[in-house]
């Protein structure tokens, strides 16, 4: 049976404070006072504290490993009777000391135990007998700078800033050949190491490392830089929490560790967003500001006419036309008015200003005027709309009965009687429907007794046309859905109805403050590609209308 604590997690944890401050784990103090390993069957702890410890067992180690750091960089070598303070078993060849840095308690580990702690490693396999060890001490005595290649843990993944990868990659190769010559010199000597360098001296090598190595270290330090670096903190946080974390650090260590306006339009991190703040201020008029972040948002305050109002606007497009805009200033009212679907107002006061500004754009910056098609002019309209609709509905009449008399459809004068009939008598007939049956192929004036059971189709034969009361109903129906749309139009002779997408768009958002949402799924944003002159806005209206009803 396997343990839920082993007796040297006990003893970590129990050296360590972080997991003894928390109350939710007092119940663990008598075991790590015995340095008794826990069992999932102890009887001494509930259900329900074995099922806490181990869920949060690997955050708890994580937690108390971090606690500590090295002493010195290599370890201990030739120590007898040393026993590891973790696990208990001697460690002839390397002992390390490490120092909590909390507490300032030292303990000393083996060799198996050092690679539990992240920020430490062991060399593995490089020392394992007498003859070894005195060539390594030798080693170290005439070269000391070696002793970093070994043991001075996971460096690369602990800078400040995320690095290039061309830097990683130099670095890596440096220390590799390092690792080879301090390998050979180990295990075959002096002579078989040099043959290792390849022509080039040890000394020479090892000032390469370094150079790299403070490279590494100062990546991202230089304060006169314009670039945008990414710390590594935060890095964690983007890979932890955007699903595309991983591929957005692997883009800037190859973009040589630079945050580029791609990449940085592409953070969602509120902390990373932070950093640009200052900058989208300085761009700003002085009644507009951001003033904090959400994830993948920037919150802005306007202040106009002593009114204040709070909105969000997604990051990305604060980033791509703010922050990395060439010019010194940003025209947040046409900003805005092209962004309008990446704004979230807070509250109602928000949206009767952003739509107080919008209007401002459209009668300003745009010389658009604020329009409403009056009755005389829908109602001409209307009436050609009929004319050409009764022209099309008894051009569509004839079709159908010439199409089912040349189908071979029967015709019946009654229930007994069925003959054949040419479509112009039919179309003389008096009756204003024709009823026909796909099924029986049969058409009769009369209806049917089962109309709806026998699936019977029916034609009007007889098309009134429309009266003024009629024309009337349509045009209310008509101004009526007119009226739900803002409508612009430029001052000129044609009165053409010519408004940017962007802008469409952004009175369609103002609409929907009000409830109207028809404007964005059935109305003006059809009309992206081409001006639209109100004869044309209203022949549409009419046909949508009609439609609908």
């Amino acid at each position: 049976m396997q343990a839920v604590l082993k007796q040297s997690e006990c003893r970590l944890i129990n050296y360590s404070i972080s997991v003894k401050d928390n109350n939710d784990f007092n119940f663990l103090l008598p075991f790590l006072k015995a340095q008794k390993r826990i069992m999932p069957n102890e009887k001494k702890l509930t259900l329900s504290q074995i099922n806490l410890l181990t869920s949060q067992k690997d955050q708890l180690l994580k937690v108390c490993t971090n606690e500590w750091e090295p002493v010195n960089l290599a370890p201990r070598f030739g120590a007898k009777n040393v026993n590891c303070d973790l696990c208990g078993r001697p460690d002839l060849v390397e002992l390390f000391d490490i120092k909590n840095k909390f507490t300032g308690q030292i303990i000393t580990i083996g060799g198996s135990c050092i690679n539990k702690f992240s920020n430490l490693k062991k060399a593995k396999g490089l020392v394992n007998n007498k003859m070894e060890l005195e060539r390594y001490t030798r080693l170290l005595e005439r070269v000391p700078e070696l002793k970093e290649i070994y043991y001075e843990g996971e460096f690369i993944n602990h800078t400040k800033y995320i690095t290039p990868s061309s830097l990683q990659d130099g670095y890596k190769d440096t220390e590799r050949r390092l690792k080879l010559y301090i390998k050979k010199a180990v295990k075959k000597g002096k002579k078989e190491a040099r043959k290792s360098l390849k022509g080039i001296s040890l000394q020479k090598l090892l000032s390469l490392f370094f150079r790299q190595k403070s490279k590494l270290i100062n990546f991202g330090n230089n304060t006169h830089s314009n670039n945008i670096y990414l710390l590594r903190d935060t890095a964690v946080m983007i890979e932890n929490n955007q699903s595309n974390g991983k591929e957005l650090i692997s883009a800037i260590e190859k973009n040589n560790g630079i945050v580029s306006k791609r990449i940085a339009s592409e953070i969602q991190n509120k902390i990373f967003l932070e950093q640009f703040i200052e900058a989208i201020n300085e761009k700003l008029p002085f009644d507009i500001k951001a003033i904090a972040t959400e994830t993948g948002k920037f919150i802005f305050s306007v202040q106009k006419n002593n009114n204040k109002a709070e909105f969000s606007i997604e990051s990305s497009i604060c980033i791509s036309d703010i922050v990395y805009s060439k010019n010194s200033s940003v025209d947040f009212n046409m900003f805005f008015t092209k962004n309008t679907k990446m704004i979230s107002p807070y509250n109602e006061n928000t949206m009767l200003m952003l739509l107080r500004i919008a209007e401002n754009i459209l009668k300003k910056q745009f010389n658009y005027i604020k329009y409403q098609p009056k009755q005389k002019e829908i109602l001409p309209i209307i009436a050609e709309h009929k004319k050409l609709e009764f022209k099309l509905s008894e051009k569509n009449i004839k079709h159908t009965v010439s199409k089912l008399v040349n189908e071979g459809y029967l015709f019946a004068n009654d229930e007994h009687l069925v003959i054949r009939r040419t479509a112009s008598e039919i179309l003389k007939i008096s009756s204003e429907r024709l009823y026909y049956n796909e099924q029986k192929k049969l058409m009769q004036t009369f209806a049917p007794k089962k109309l709806s059971q026998d699936k019977w189709k029916i034609l009007t034969l007889q098309r009134k046309k429309d009266n003024s009361t009629d024309i009337n109903k349509l045009a209310k129906k008509v101004t009526q859905h007119l009226s739900n749309m803002h409508l612009f139009y430029r001052d000129k002779p044609d009165k053409a109805i010519n408004i940017p997408i962007h802008i469409l768009e952004y009175i369609g958002k103002c609409n929907y403050f009000y409830n109207n949402e028809k404007i964005v799924s059935n109305s003006l944003t059809e009309y992206e590609k081409q001006a639209l002159t109100i004869s044309e806005l209203i022949t549409d209206t009419i046909n949508f209308v009609s439609e609908k009803n």
